[in-house]
């Protein structure tokens, strides 16, 4: 597969995950938090915009974080695959999802402590923060190494 062809590819996944993340994020969550609202006959009324808030606000690290890897694309397609500017793109990469795991779970112990949560929820984040905290140290790992090939590129 040569170079033009992986970038349409990796530009054609980030397409893809940004339409299923938009849908899960504003279609998804709001119906099911008005749902959760509906079943319980309003019980948790006062804990659906925080949430609501909280939720969204974990979606602009993985948006910015897409932006990177369509950067990392073009560089792709361009030629630029083994490049310093990528290995910093994954870094950030790292960077934001390591951000959005932490906002993530200090949300829910905040939303714990200010009684607009129960245990079990902050129990089950944590395997949401689990999962991104491997995408994390898998983008470390990889900019990492693409800095070593770019390194050993250049000096070739």
């Amino acid at each position: 597969m040569n170079y033009k062809k992986t970038a349409r590819w990796l530009k054609a996944a980030v397409v893809g995950a940004g339409g299923c993340i938009a849908f899960v994020y504003f279609i998804c969550v709001p119906v099911v938090g008005q749902n959760i609202m509906l079943m319980e006959k309003g019980a948790y009324n006062y804990c659906y915009r925080p949430w609501l808030g909280l939720i969204w606000a974990t979606a602009l690290p993985v948006v910015l974080g897409l932006w990177l890897v369509w950067k990392f694309a073009a560089n792709i397609g361009n030629g630029y695959a083994f490049c310093t500017q990528n290995a910093h793109f994954l870094q950030w990469i790292a960077v934001l999802a390591a951000a959005d795991g932490a906002l993530f779970l200090t949300g829910n112990m905040l939303y714990l402590v200010l009684g607009l949560s129960h245990i079990s929820v902050l129990l089950l984040s944590i395997i949401v923060v689990l999962a991104v905290a491997v995408i994390a140290v898998t983008a470390t790992v990889l900019a990492q190494l693409l800095q070593n090939a770019a390194t050993l590129q250049k000096n070739a």
